[in-house]
């Protein structure tokens, strides 16, 4: 009887990739190849999401400035942005 559920005996690989190919120079060469498109598309990825934080951050301050400029120093939402932004990982 199959259930599709695996083994719970057996043991999970930590290089599950490259335990399902074929041993052989020629396919460890494109899994490598795959492996490195997929790190430079994701490092893109980081530099471009990283430059938006970095704008939505600078326009945030100038908003903030922008309200202080008018003398809302005490509004809960200025509170926020300063919390929010010191609150970075």
């Amino acid at each position: 009887m199959s259930d599709h559920i695996p083994d719970p005996t057996k043991m999970i690989s930590a290089t599950p990739i490259s335990d399902s190919t074929a041993h052989t120079v020629g396919d460890l060469g494109m899994l490598c190849r795959r492996l490195e498109r997929k790190l430079a598309a994701t490092r893109h990825y980081l530099a471009v999401v990283s430059d938006r934080v970095k704008r939505l951050e600078e326009a945030g301050d100038a908003l903030y400035e922008g309200w202080i400029g008018y003398g809302f120093t005490k509004d809960k939402h200025l509170a926020a942005w300063l919390e929010a932004k010191e609150a970075k990982p």
